[in-house]
């Protein structure tokens, strides 16, 4: 039997469920333009992802190998542990046409939301039970302009729990989702290469990442 998905998350996650639309600017008193300088559409942002250099390694996680999903503007990059065979893999997209104009904030937890709820209903499909979010934050990282949201998902099957582990940034023009799946007990020392593996990324491509 199949269980709803519980959720107790942060009011800052619930409230920016964005659909790649834009949202009103943080100060209520600034301008509006006008309704002719309000494009029909925006365009979507150009960018190269095959141009992001990629950490060779991340702690006892090696680099596997990279894909892209058919019809997808998606750079997925996967680490294997040496030892136990469980994944790390780093995905790179655009920012949608618009989220450039968001603050980091707001960009970053109305995309968290969005991929965590992609990740609930993966679950969900594979066999889940249960699935209940955890330890949703905002964390503010030197080295990355734009805060890490992180989180937990943990996971209920019928004879087995496993937790997969979130973060998300910004490193503008590309979202950069950190996502792995592990026993309860390995969550702490994944959770610290997911941020590790953040970082690097910045710091590797420093000359390419656009500052807010």
């Amino acid at each position: 039997m199949a269980y709803s998905p519980r959720f107790t998350l942060p009011l800052l996650f619930g409230v920016l469920t964005l659909s790649g639309c834009l949202m009103a600017p943080d100060d209520p008193a600034s301008d509006y333009p006008s309704l002719d300088q309000i494009p029909m559409e925006i365009p979507p942002a150009e960018t190269d992802l095959t141009a992001w250099q990629v950490p060779p390694q991340l702690g006892d996680y090696r680099f596997q190998g990279e894909a892209t999903l058919e019809g997808q503007r998606t750079r997925i990059l996967r680490y294997s542990h040496a030892q136990d065979g469980t994944l790390i893999d780093l995905t790179l997209f655009p920012l949608p046409g618009g989220w450039d104009t968001m603050t980091p904030t707001r960009a970053v937890a109305g995309q968290y939301g969005q991929q965590r709820q992609q990740l609930i209903e993966r679950a969900l499909r594979h066999g889940a039970q249960e699935v209940q979010p955890l330890d949703e934050s905002l964390l503010t990282v030197d080295g990355i302009s734009y805060p890490v949201a992180r989180g937990r998902l943990a996971q209920r099957y019928r004879s087995s729990t496993l937790t997969t582990l979130v973060q998300l940034t910004a490193l503008p023009p590309v979202f950069v989702l950190a996502t792995a799946s592990v026993p309860p007990e390995q969550t702490d020392a994944t959770e610290v290469l997911l941020g590790d593996a953040l970082l690097a990324l910045a710091r590797l491509n420093a000359d390419i990442v656009n500052l807010p």
